[in-house]
């Protein structure tokens, strides 16, 4: 549409005057109708339109998407290389629905969804919130006796920058749903050894190594238990890994 200033008469003396004018309306009108209410899947071509003008056209998997015209063509929004796309509204926006990010990842394992990964603000608690981990191990059988330890594979291709541990008790596994929970933040140098809770690893970019300890070399020729507050009740039992890149 073009962008110069419509003229209208204004000085009317005769009826031709009029039927001009209301004919020089009713064609700005047809306009302005075509641009703002065309079809959301006629889709027009590069050549057709003029710059300012916006579009909503229909994709092949039935989303939609938003474009612009250009003096370079008609764009469209993009995150990366995808394209921002409509589809139909969540029933959780329709009814302004408040999750917490647990009800939401109970949502994701349901529905194959990814939502979880993609928060880091919990609206119910109102808090912000750690991103959901780039690696779950699952729950590990271990053993540290004697400085038993084992190998998982993640799926970084790249050093963690963070990586924490849980650890359960055997007795207390309870099915994956333990009561009791040990909470260790791991060093992701190239090898390290907690002289506290006793526990070795030993990075790639593909691989996690560890080794648990019942007894450690703390002092000169010395080897202490690694907590005197129940380490053992641990060292026997489960891991599960969570590692962020």
């Amino acid at each position: 549409m073009s962008k110069d200033k419509v003229r209208i008469t204004s000085k009317v003396t005769t009826f031709t005057d009029v039927s001009k004018s209301l004919q020089d309306i009713e064609k700005i009108l047809n306009s302005l109708i075509d641009t703002n209410t065309s079809e959301a899947e006629k889709e027009l071509l590069e050549t057709e339109g003029s710059t300012g003008d916006i579009q909503v056209t229909q994709n092949t998997d039935k989303s939609y998407s938003f474009e612009v015209k250009t003096e370079d063509g008609w764009k469209t929004p993009v995150i990366g290389d995808s394209a921002i796309k409509f589809k139909d509204k969540p029933a959780s926006i329709s009814k302004q629905q408040v999750k917490s990010i647990d009800e939401i990842e109970v949502d994701d394992a349901s529905t194959g969804d990814s939502q979880a990964n993609l928060t880091t603000f919990d609206e119910k608690a109102n808090k912000f919130i750690l991103a959901r981990p780039d690696y779950d191990s699952g729950w590990v059988d271990i053993d540290s006796n004697p400085s038993g330890g084992g190998t998982l594979t993640h799926n970084l291709g790249v050093y963690p920058r963070l990586a924490t541990a849980w650890f359960a008790p055997d007795a207390d596994y309870n099915s994956g749903d333990p009561t009791q929970l040990f909470l260790l933040n791991l060093d992701v140098g190239m090898r390290h050894q907690d002289s506290w809770t006793g526990v070795s690893t030993l990075w790639t970019k593909t691989t996690m190594q560890y080794w648990l300890h019942t007894k450690i070399y703390t002092t000169y020729g010395v080897y202490n238990d690694p907590m005197a507050n129940g380490w053992d009740k641990f060292e026997d039992g489960y891991m599960r890994v969570f590692l962020w890149k």
